[in-house]
């Protein structure tokens, strides 16, 4: 039966630009047609997959996997002159507010899976591989200096 030319992805950080590379290799003399690769779970905005020629390229930046947790007001507002908005994720909060508080995820790692589908001999198989993404505990303080400038 046909197999993946890497057993995982490497380990990334998290907001960390990446790119990663693996065809389907047969097992002898077996034929490979077409090939696609998906997301499973969690899906991820800032990830893109594509085939070509049967090499499969995963790439991109892992950047709403982790829930963050943010508080905010309308700019120029405070918590006594509104009730407080909050969010999950950093995606999430628009531009131009006042935040007043900010939890970061303290999940240490999440494994991401995806699908390869493919066809052997004329049959269909699916494949599976994982990548783990790591937490970076410099994250919050990087993000909200750029937020807040």
């Amino acid at each position: 039966m046909a197999f993946l030319s890497i057993t995982d992805l490497p380990t990334v950080v998290r907001s960390a630009s990446f790119s990663q590379s693996f065809t389907v290799e047969p097992d002898g003399f077996e034929t490979i047609g077409s090939v696609t690769c998906t997301s499973v779970l969690p899906l991820n905005p800032g990830i893109t997959i594509s085939v070509l020629l049967g090499v499969i390229t995963i790439s991109g930046q892992y950047t709403g996997l982790f829930d963050d947790m943010l508080t905010y007001v309308e700019k120029g507002s405070s918590d006594r002159l509104m009730t407080p908005i909050t969010v999950i994720g950093t995606g999430s909060i628009p531009a131009d507010k006042d935040l007043f508080d900010f939890s970061q995820d303290l999940t240490d790692s999440i494994s991401v899976q995806y699908k390869v589908s493919c066809t052997v001999d004329g049959g269909p198989i699916d494949l599976f591989i994982s990548q783990t993404v790591k937490n970076d505990w410099t994250f919050g303080g990087t993000w909200l200096t750029g937020y807040l400038s």
